[in-house]
């Protein structure tokens, strides 16, 4: 009984805490890039910003590995990692100051927000696979999808919430002063921070040794990672964020300065995605565990390489129409990516044992770091070169373009070749269309019924 209260009360607090973090993400996160085109930074700088914190990522977790089990605890860990992330938003407020109160207009600026910004990433990734294993022991295996599915719609909404406030306060403070209201979000982000913090701290952790008969090194598990269905998987998440990557930081950047959307519009594009994701993350999860997490990641992965295809278009047309439009592209791909994180991340927890989550974890972020690091900067050079000269924002647009070609590359390669682990229902795609496409039909034989039957 003891035991069940342990872990019951643990799973209750990480909710409260990922609420707490993800007010730190709608607040802070998601405005980094707007931020930065404020501060002045030009297409290189904003891909470097995403880029450049992978690397930092990267390393860091070797020094997680190092030390989780034989010098700190999984909660320590993750408790500081938290506190400093916290810390770190002191710094990137304090730009604020120095460009707007100073007047100290410099081209350092952006990139001392790159170092800031880098640490903030650092301090987060340094106990990301601590925290998966800790949550690993936490929740029963059978419940992983409906748990997180509960988990992220809980902390989506939060982040949705946040991030719409966030979004008016910097409408409301830009007839004041635009950089009044990046102040007042970054600093709510910051306090989030330390609550999350807090909360971590509170949260009961299972007894865990690091067993050093597990150890395999980086080398190694690259090198077999043709022959291991995890690896293989590994490889394509991988190769698959290298794509996402090469165009992720540039479409706040076609929004605010292409489309010139004010904030308010911008957020509400944004929100497009993360209300939908909140809705269909429950979902999704309860799939992942009935058929297999495997077959979420199929369906998601060949359908989000049309979203950067999607986004191409709106070149062509008014701003306008280009805003609406955008928003239910948006709301479709929060729905898809809802799916592919979900069953990507749970895909790891059915694969690895306890003993190597915490290894498996560290590598599979650090590949993962080095594969956004390398996309971004690819971005960041071609968005700085305009070969489609004839399209509007072309310079934007072939990033995009390029992104979309990768990812159904990636997807059609390596995806056929990964196995799912675990004993899963067949998933019966005739029943399904069917029970989708009832009303349709339904619609349709009404309107055939009222055209051959005018008077009826």
């Amino acid at each position: 009984m003891e035991e069940k209260t342990k872990k019951r009360d643990p799973l209750k607090i990480s909710i409260f805490e990922g609420v707490a973090y993800s007010i730190m993400e709608g607040m802070g996160l998601r405005y980094i890039t707007p931020y930065a085109l404020l501060l002045g930074a030009n297409n290189k700088i904003v891909g470097f910003l995403t880029s450049i914190p992978q690397i930092a990522s990267a390393l860091i977790q070797f020094l997680s590995l190092k030390i989780l089990g034989e010098k700190i605890s999984r909660k320590q860990l993750s408790f500081w990692g938290a506190f400093s992330q916290a810390l770190t938003w002191i710094l990137i407020i304090s730009l604020a100051f120095i460009y707007f109160v100073f007047n100290k207009k410099s081209s350092a600026i952006p990139l001392t927000l790159i170092f800031a910004y880098t640490l903030l990433v650092a301090a987060g990734s340094i106990f990301a696979p601590a925290w998966s294993s800790w949550m690993k022991d936490l929740v029963d295996e059978k419940s992983l999808g409906s748990y997180f599915g509960k988990r992220n719609r809980i902390v989506g909404f939060a982040s949705l919430t946040s991030m719409l406030i966030a979004g008016f306060l910097l409408d409301f403070f830009k007839k004041i002063n635009p950089f009044i209201g990046f102040v007042v979000i970054f600093t709510l982000a910051m306090v989030a921070r330390f609550t999350s913090a807090y909360l971590l701290k509170l949260q009961h952790e299972p007894p865990f040794k690091s067993h050093k008969s597990y150890y395999f090194t980086l080398w190694e598990f690259v090198r077999l990672m043709p022959h291991s269905n995890f690896g293989r998987f590994t490889a394509f998440v991988n190769l698959f964020m290298f794509s996402v990557a090469i165009a992720g930081p540039f479409f706040a950047v076609y929004m605010l300065k292409h489309l010139g959307l004010s904030y308010s519009k911008f957020t509400l594009v944004s929100l497009a995605s993360s209300i939908t994701s909140l809705l269909t993350m429950p979902y999704w999860g309860r799939l992942g565990d009935k058929y297999g997490n495997l077959k979420v990641l199929k369906i998601t992965g060949f359908l989000i390489p049309l979203i950067p295809l999607i986004w191409a278009s709106t070149s062509l047309m008014n701003k306008n129409t280009a805003f609406y439009f955008l928003f239910f592209i948006e709301a479709f791909s929060g729905t898809l990516w809802a799916g592919f994180n979900i069953a990507s991340s749970n895909f790891i927890y059915d694969a690895v044992t306890r003993q190597k989550i915490a290894i498996c974890v560290t590598y599979y972020n650090i590949l993962n770091s080095l594969s956004v690091f390398v996309g971004a900067t690819i971005g960041g050079y071609l968005a700085s070169y305009n070969i489609l000269k004839t399209v509007p924002a072309g310079n934007i647009i072939q990033v995009f373009l390029l992104s979309g070609i990768l990812r159904f590359l990636v997807a059609l390669i390596i995806l056929p070749s990964i196995k799912e682990v675990k004993k899963v229902e067949k998933l019966d795609f005739k029943r399904i269309r069917k029970t989708l496409l009832a009303p349709i039909d339904s619609l349709l034989f009404q309107i055939s019924y009222k055209i051959r039957n005018p008077r009826s």
